[in-house]
């Protein structure tokens, strides 16, 4: 799972809006989309500012799963 569809599903679960996180990691709307969607590639800087934001460890959604 790439790590922009776990930071969705997790966004999901958690009943995070997008909108809100756009907002504190000082992003528009559209962009986050784009960033989450494949749109457009996400920074470290943006990444490492979703995790401080959702409080969540920066290695949290780069855990990969064993077949």
């Amino acid at each position: 799972m790439s790590v922009e569809k776990a930071i969705c599903e997790y966004l999901k679960e958690e009943g995070i809006r997008q909108k809100w996180l756009a907002e504190k990691i000082g992003v528009s709307e559209p962009v986050l989309s784009m960033i989450l969607g494949k749109g457009r590639e996400m920074r470290m800087s943006e990444y490492l500012k979703i995790c401080e934001v959702i409080n969540v460890e920066p290695g949290y959604f780069l855990k990969t799963k064993n077949c």
